[in-house]
This record gives structure tokens, sequence and C-alpha cells, in this order.
């Protein structure tokens, strides 16, 4: 049988064990999540890239949309 300090430093160090697996386990998670988050920004950028004026759009109307998409894709990144 363990006497009262082994008991003591044995549940400290579960204590301890559990706290680094919760803080990595979380610390994974916030990696997936930036992960995606840059992914769909990406895939964000690609679509609006994409994206063509209206037929018949022309002169000051297409410089504007296009200094539209600019900021709107400087500001995704």
């Amino acid at each position: 049988m363990l006497n009262k300090e082994q008991e003591k430093w044995e549940s400290v160090s579960w204590i301890q064990r559990n706290f680094r697996l919760g803080y990595l386990t979380a610390f994974k998670i916030k990696e997936a999540v930036e992960k995606i988050r840059q992914e769909e920004k990406e895939n964000m950028i690609k679509v609006i890239e994409g994206m063509s004026m209206p037929v018949g759009s022309e002169g000051a109307e297409k410089r504007a949309y296009d200094q539209a998409i600019s900021e709107i894709i400087k500001e995704l990144k």
C-alpha cells in the first residue's frame, strides 16, 4: 500500500499528464482550424478571381468592378 506522500505525488503526476494531453490536443485542433481557414480563403480568392463582369459592362464601370475585386482579394490575403 502506498503511503500518503506517494499518493499525493502520483495524483499530481496524473494531473500533469492529463493537462499536457489536453494542451496538446487543443493545440492540434487549433492548427487544424487555422489550416481549414487558410484553405477556405484560398478557395474564395479563386472563386472571386474567376468572376467576370456582366456582359456589356465597359469603361469606368469595368474599372470600378476590377478595383473592387482587387480590394476584396487583398483583404482576404
